[in-house]
């Protein structure tokens, strides 16, 4: 799914002007996310940054 972030807890991450999150599960206990943001620099425009973060539950954690 979706999730954007407007506000957070963490002032080094959740402060951007814009970050939009793309999650979708690949198989059972393994989530692929792309992480998208963007900084304003002082002259107004953007530097725009993305990442892939594979999630992985541990299996001694998983529910059956």
């Amino acid at each position: 799914g979706k999730w954007y972030i407007t506000a957070g807890l963490n002032p080094l991450f959740d402060t951007f002007d814009c970050q939009a999150h793309y999650f979708t599960e690949a198989k059972p206990g393994t989530i692929y996310g792309a992480i998208n943001w963007r900084v304003k620099k002082p002259n107004g425009f953007f530097y725009q940054r993305n990442a892939m973060q594979q999630l992985v539950q541990d299996k001694a954690t998983r529910f059956p």
